[in-house]
């Protein structure tokens, strides 16, 4: 494992460091301090479908939440669930990994909350004090079901698919939600997106927004997020190519930085690299170096393939090598918005399999 760091208060460190061993770490089994791992039920957002906030086929969203207790009552750690994007049509490159269609989706727990079943709490969810440091916090699963990050906010049913792009209702209206329960007298908040997808990204700044500063310390973690747009356009023409049709599909607009809209398109400032320069809150990157379906992408399945094989050949090791550095050099340099405890707080862990 690697550690990048461009700016990290003793805090900060110690906390990601204990954010990394829980995902990293398999859960040791030992005494169970309370829940049980399968015994946290669904919970349907009330009053979400009358504002829209509806998954793809037009179900209610829902959550998983572990009420904290002891000296974790006012602790929260809240995970947006990851499954990947859709779009209203399947594209594919050849040899390369498909994009899904929403449509195709529309009938499975990644689009539907009518076909979801608890997920069990585990690693950093997981009740067990030997296992998670958060055991007895508020612990709290947003389960996806909008194919497009917690992002979208299209008015309209898509004329093709039939289907609702709505994640940035949903999220608002768990948020809400999640307040009445108590999460607006939280003393400390980790909002994290987690296995691929940027949620917590485009949400960090407006979720700390709900909290006074200096008196609520909320910090953002987005895992595996960091899909890179690299310099060479032949290599960048699949990424681009999605990235913009998630855009004209889901509509995020609303939910990107209008400091970063206002100067580049919408498709550019969902690209993380370019997003992470516009937040304004301490965010935490986990990410691997060599993504699978980046390399896949990028590059092709056969360098991925080595990759995963650790037979990577003397040439492919170099442009390796020079995919790495472009992905360091992407990330936003360290810098202070006032001189003061706004200062940007970014610790990125890239980390092999």
């Amino acid at each position: 494992m690697v550690a990048i760091t461009l700016r990290c208060s003793t805090t900060v460190h110690l906390l990601s460091i204990l954010v990394v061993m829980m995902m990293v770490r398999p859960s040791n089994g030992g005494s169970n301090d309370g829940d049980d791992l399968h015994s946290v039920p669904l919970t349907v957002v009330k009053g979400a479908v009358a504002e829209g906030a509806v998954c793809l086929d037009g179900s209610p969203p829902v959550y998983q939440w572990a009420a904290g207790r002891g000296g974790g009552v006012r602790n929260w750690i809240i995970f947006l669930q990851g499954g990947g994007w859709c779009l209203n049509t399947t594209m594919q490159l050849p040899g390369r990994a498909p994009v899904e269609s929403c449509a195709a989706r529309a009938t499975i727990f990644l689009a539907s909350s009518r076909h979801m079943a608890p997920a069990n709490f585990t690693h950093a969810l997981s009740p067990l004090s030997n296992t998670s440091y958060f055991y007895n916090w508020n612990r709290v699963f947003v389960r996806y079901c909008d194919g497009g990050s917690f992002a979208g906010n299209a008015d309209k049913q898509d004329p093709v698919t039939h289907v609702y792009y709505r994640g940035a209702r949903i999220f608002d209206a768990v948020v809400r939600d999640l307040m009445a329960r108590g999460l607006k007298d939280a003393r400390n908040v980790l909002f994290a997106g987690v296995c691929g997808r940027s949620g917590a990204m485009v949400h960090c700044d407006r979720f700390c927004g709900h909290f006074p500063k200096n008196v609520v310390r909320v910090k953002c973690l987005a895992d595996s997020s960091f899909f890179l747009r690299v310099k060479d356009p032949s290599r960048a023409k699949f990424l681009d190519r999605v990235f913009r049709t998630v855009v004209d599909v889901q509509r995020p607009h609303r939910a990107l930085p209008a400091g970063c809209t206002s100067k580049m398109s919408a498709a550019a400032c969902f690209f993380p690299q370019n997003l992470l320069r516009y937040i304004k809150s301490p965010i935490f990157i986990i990410n691997p170096v060599f993504d699978a379906y980046q390399i896949k992408t990028t590059f092709s399945v056969d360098l991925n393939n080595q990759v995963t094989n650790h037979t990577v050949s003397r040439s492919n090791m170099t442009l390796l090598q020079g995919f790495r550095r472009e992905l360091i050099n992407a990330l936003p340099p360290a810098k202070a918005g006032n001189g003061s405890s706004d200062e940007i707080e970014i610790l990125m862990y890239l980390y092999l399999y």
